[in-house]
């Protein structure tokens, strides 16, 4: 019967693993710039699409909005979902909200496009919430907007009240039946006890 303890170690003993960068060598090249990829290629490293749609495509292009999903995308082109996930290289749905569009393959839709290219100011207020959601690390795309609008789209304030929010939130603390915790009868006026003691 086998042995299904340690082995033994080699004669030579255990060497070090090879260095990541060898001083005698020269540098290692920087990686090639993002934008240099193909879209291809940029959408296996990280699923983002292209900024601008490429202008000689035969394809469809359909500018996503927040409420677009895959399975929406298929019903109104009338193409299967996994053909849509192939032909823009979407390995997860998730990946489709990190798109500003995506092309609908011309051999099973050959009509007008379903959207339009979004307005610039819409565009910049997009690009905004996605900023706010990234800082704050809050995915919640309505509590960016309400956050954003409260400040009249201005980031760096609407970055600032959510942080004071979280923080007020620390501060106070609920107990599991919606009540702030630590808090004396005496000067609560919430409630009826509250005003007539």
């Amino acid at each position: 019967m086998p042995s299904t303890g340690p082995s033994a170690l080699p004669a030579e003993g255990l060497r070090l693993p090879p260095s990541y960068r060898d001083d005698e060598k020269k540098p290692l090249d920087p990686p090639p710039a993002y934008e240099s990829l193909t879209p291809r290629a940029q959408a296996r490293l990280g699923g983002q699409a292209p900024i601008r749609p490429p202008a000689d495509t035969e394809d469809t292009v359909h500018f996503l909005t927040p409420e677009d999903t895959l399975s929406s995308l298929s019903l109104a082109y009338r193409v299967p979902q996994d053909v849509l996930r192939k032909h823009n290289s979407l390995f997860s749905d998730s990946l489709l909200v990190a798109r500003k569009f995506v092309l609908i393959p011309r051999s099973y839709y050959d009509g007008p496009p379903l959207s339009s290219p979004p307005d610039p100011e819409q565009e910049e207020r997009k690009n905004k919430v996605r900023r706010w959601m990234v800082t704050t690390k809050c995915a919640e795309y309505s509590m960016a907007q309400l956050y954003l609008k409260g400040s009249q789209w201005d980031l760096d304030m609407a970055v600032e009240a959510f942080r004071a929010d979280e923080q007020w939130e620390k501060d106070h603390p609920m107990d599991g039946k919606g009540k702030q915790k630590n808090r004396s009868r005496r000067g609560f006026g919430s409630s009826l006890v509250g005003q007539l003691s």
